[in-house]
């Protein structure tokens, strides 16, 4: 049975690419309406572009390696719970299948129809369960992605940065040179905010 789900690493790489293009760009005005000496001064001037190894981040960062972790063993509880439900029931239809040529018709069909009830019940527990074990991971990668996106703007700012883009396997940056990977000064700095925050 695989209904429950560690926090995804993909929601965690989607809020990640997510706040690291809005952070930067944030507060960044058009260059329309400037003279041209100022356009021309901001289109010579090259501002750094540096990036973050998602698959990285992810491992060194200690607030989604919490949350991740709090989520895993919610999950196997709730697991738990469910196959122990599960096999109760097992356990009713097979004594049901035992014994059925010693029951008459309608203690047959009054059986048949609470088993019935109760197979649906679980199936709605578990729907249930998947339901709230979604929505709680959809709160926790917002809160990732808050954190983040708070922390890259001020990232760029004092970095002179104009843009953090964020490389991960399969993605769409293909190579970053590793003098522009700012990964574990990211994740020291993230890891810092966090402990601060813990106190």
């Amino acid at each position: 049975m695989n209904l429950f789900k560690k926090l995804t690493f993909s929601l965690f790489t989607v809020a990640l690419s997510t706040s690291t293009f809005m952070s930067c760009n944030q507060g960044n005005k058009s260059a329309s309406g400037r003279d041209s000496s100022t356009v021309k001064a901001v289109a010579e001037k090259i501002e750094p572009i540096v990036y973050v190894d998602s698959d990285s981040l992810s491992s060194k960062y200690d607030y989604y390696k919490d949350v991740r972790s709090q989520m895993e063993e919610k999950g196997k509880k709730l697991q738990a719970d469910v196959e122990l439900r599960g096999r109760s029931f097992q356990s009713e239809v097979q004594a049901y299948q035992k014994n059925a040529v010693n029951l008459t018709p309608d203690e047959k069909k009054s059986t048949e129809a609470r088993l019935g009830r109760k197979n649906q019940e679980l199936q709605s527990y578990q729907q249930t369960l998947n339901q709230q074990l979604g929505q709680e991971e959809q709160e926790i990668n917002k809160k990732v992605y808050d954190k983040i996106q708070l922390y890259l703007k001020d990232y760029c700012k004092k970095n002179s940065h104009k843009m953090v883009l964020m490389y991960s396997r399969g993605g769409n940056l293909l190579y970053g040179d590793k003098s522009l990977d700012v990964t574990i000064e990211v994740a020291k700095e993230l890891n810092e905010l966090y402990k601060t925050e813990k106190k």
